[in-house]
């Protein structure tokens, strides 16, 4: 009896998370749920075991560890509840027939942690000179560390009372910062880079400490470090691939996962695999390194005089058996003949395509039980391998696909969630309040609430949702609230304006008409392609998909029939009668011609940022303000996500896009008819000084 109850009780401890999840006491996303449901399942199969003692060696191994950073500096790695189930999954279940582990692949996504944090006056190079920390905003751009210009994705409000550190270089650069800071730094001139923060630098010692120079130019010393008067600090995030940007104005590098490294140590010592290959890959060679100097940090707990583990800038070898962990950037022609026994590939929203995964998990192929890791915040790139790989995880904990090799944890808000309710907040963030502050995740919803260009960047990184772009032009949210059913018949005589998009001969080309009505501007589109297409292009899928919804519309033949759009404007003057036609003159002679001489009015509008401005802001004052009613048609949606904010020195602003295959054709239609209305004398020049880009 006494044994039965030894084993229920064992038996709970290792299902009690899962319990939590399903029975709403720990609130999750569906994903979670139903990766938790799939758990408990795997209790009832013949086939496998689960391995308590298994489990328990990897989580007392974790525990030897010591956090090397922060607040937890020098404390035990305890797991929390989310990752002792990680462990569960990766090392309870386990194959009867051979006694071999289960899970082969493992995609793991949630949010990001709190970010550090310099003084607001800290000087900033930019591609246009120099600003301050203070004035930096979603959508600026500054360098990396190799120099490259890379955008800000993410700003924190001025934090106050944090205790600050004045950092003085051997170039003579001075720079404050606040106690938790993050630098990329090197000891004793032995070219292993790794993380460590103001206060870990003073605790440690700063004789030969360095960070590196722009572009590799060698490297400059820390040489003192004093307290000072706390000042206003802020943090910005970058998407460089090394999450790294340059301050000061000698240009000093600073940098903005550690479950992963644990394991990868565990598995390089006690899992008894022969010659343990283990590689961390990234989207660039410093990006790797983070993962790296984590395993390197962690190493220090357990071997801190360096007798058992041999240190490199870009690998561990442990001799004992063999063993190795190394790092690999963006180059997979380089990894043929590897023979891998686990690898990690972290942020996998920004890799491009399969490459890298696929020669990693090919490597494996000689071993028994491997293990590829993808650790990744959401992204924007819905075309992408890494958004593709999510959808395709996702069938299988839906039960649409069958592969028990894998395991699939998704933290995110549910579609129907509320991403300002703070009750949501700990579905994509499991370690909330731990390394996750709950006040700081408050903070940043507040100020994308109070400035909505930067909701995409909020939702993203910190609520790890999938968005449609990574600057956002006009918040989704916006859109969705503004779309209803919009027939023109029912404005029949109501005077409207016109905006046409031509685009190229092959591709997308819009028509928008713009209704002033009732102090609201009702707004109906149309979209056409060429047959040609709907195949062999980037968005054929997405073309067809809306043809389906009649959403689009083809036209016969390789390139858009102009006569079609000619054909619509003759039907809509006849319900609408049609005050001026907004359009770009470029590479549109003919067909203009052709209108005049229909009789239409035209309006030539240049697409200049300085043309476009005005009528770019007040769209989107139109929107934030709710004055918009748009038809609803998903090829506008998919346009209007597509938008960024391109922004010149004097705050003017144009529409772009991130990549080819992102499509904003209706948008600039959108746009073209509010300039349109706009050089009417009517319009009363209420553009309102609180839209921020």
């Amino acid at each position: 009896m006494m044994r039965e109850l030894e084993k229920e009780i064992k038996d709970k401890k290792y299902t009690q998370y899962a319990d939590d999840i399903i029975s709403g006491k720990i609130p999750s996303c569906k994903y979670v749920k139903m990766a938790c449901e799939r758990y408990l399942s795997w209790f009832e199969k013949d086939d496998r075991y689960f391995d308590a003692e298994a489990v328990e060696k990897v989580i007392t191994f974790i525990s030897k560890l010591k956090h090397f950073t922060g607040k937890y500096n020098n404390q035990p790695f305890l797991l929390e509840p989310w990752q002792k189930f990680i462990i569960y999954n990766l090392f309870g279940w386990k194959k009867k027939k051979d006694n071999l582990r289960l899970i082969r692949n493992f995609y793991l996504e949630l949010g990001r942690k709190n970010g550090k944090a310099l003084d607001i006056s800290t000087k900033i190079p930019t591609p246009n000179g120099y600003t301050t920390m203070g004035d930096l905003k979603v959508g600026d751009e500054v360098f990396d560390k190799d120099g490259n210009i890379t955008k800000v994705t993410f700003v924190t409000p001025i934090k106050y009372n944090h205790k600050c550190y004045e950092v003085t270089f051997s170039d003579g650069e001075k720079i404050i910062a606040d106690e938790e800071h993050n630098w990329l730094v090197d000891r004793w001139h032995k070219n292993n880079f790794h993380v460590e923060t103001t206060k870990e630098i003073i605790n440690k010692g700063y004789d030969v400490v360095t960070v590196p120079l722009v572009k590799g130019k060698g490297v400059k010393e820390i040489v003192a470090i004093r307290a000072v008067k706390s000042v206003p600090v802020r943090c910005i995030t970058v998407d460089s691939p090394s999450h790294t940007y340059l301050c000061g104005e000698k240009m000093t590098v600073t940098h903005n996962t550690s479950l992963v490294a644990a394991i990868f140590l565990y598995l390089l010592i006690c899992d008894g695999e022969a010659n343990p290959s283990l590689i961390l890959s990234a989207n660039s060679f410093r990006q790797s390194q983070i993962m790296y100097s984590m395993c390197s940090n962690y190493l220090r707990s357990i071997d801190q005089k360096g007798k058992y583990f041999r240190r490199y800038r870009d690998r561990i070898l442990f001799p004992k058996n063999d063993g190795k962990i190394q790092t690999v950037a963006s180059e997979p022609q380089k990894l043929d003949g590897e023979n891998c026994s686990a690898f990690a590939c972290d942020e996998l929203h920004e890799a491009v395509d399969s490459k890298m995964w696929d020669v990693l998990a090919t490597s494996c192929g000689s071993r028994d039980q491997s293990l590829g890791v993808a650790v990744t915040t959401a992204g924007f790139n819905k075309n992408g391998y890494c958004y593709q790989f999510r959808k395709s995880n996702i069938e299988v904990l839906e039960g649409k696909k069958t592969d028990d090799t894998l395991f699939c944890l998704i933290y995110t808000l549910d579609e129907e969630d509320d991403w300002c309710d703070e009750s949501n907040w700990i579905k994509a963030n499991p370690n909330l309040n731990v390394s996750v502050k709950e006040e700081f995740i408050e903070q940043q919803v507040n100020q994308a609430q109070n400035n909505p260009t930067q909701e995409v960047s909020v939702r993203t990184k910190l609520l790890n949702q999938w968005l449609d772009s990574s600057s956002s032009w006009i918040p989704m949210s916006f859109v969705d609230k503004s779309f209803a059913k919009v027939e023109l018949e029912e404005f029949r005589d109501e005077y409207c304006y016109v905006g046409v998009d031509l685009g190229s001969v092959s591709d997308l080309t819009a028509v928008s008409v713009m209704i002033p009505k009732d102090d609201k501007i009702y707004v109906k589109n149309w979209a056409f392609v060429p047959e040609a297409a709907m195949d062999g292009t980037p968005n054929s899928m997405r073309y067809r998909q809306f043809r389906n919804q009649g959403d689009l519309i083809v036209t016969d033949g390789n390139v858009c029939d102009y006569d079609r759009i000619i054909k619509l404007l003759e039907d809509i003057q006849e319900v609408c009668p049609i005050r001026k036609i907004a359009y770009d003159q470029w590479n549109a002679t003919q067909w203009a011609i052709e209108m005049t001489e229909k009789g239409f009015p035209l309006l030539p509008f240049s697409q200049s940022i300085s043309s476009m401005n005005r009528p770019i802001k007040e769209l989107q004052r139109l929107f934030l303000q709710g004055k918009i009613i748009l038809d609803n048609n998903q090829v506008t949606r998919f346009c209007l996500g597509n938008c960024v904010a391109v922004i010149d020195n004097h705050e003017n602003v144009a529409l772009g896009k991130e990549s080819y295959e992102q499509k904003i054709d209706v948008a600039v239609a959108m746009a073209d008819a509010v300039g349109a209305y706009l050089s009417e004398n009517h319009y009363d020049g209420s553009l309102i000084d609180s839209i921020t880009f």
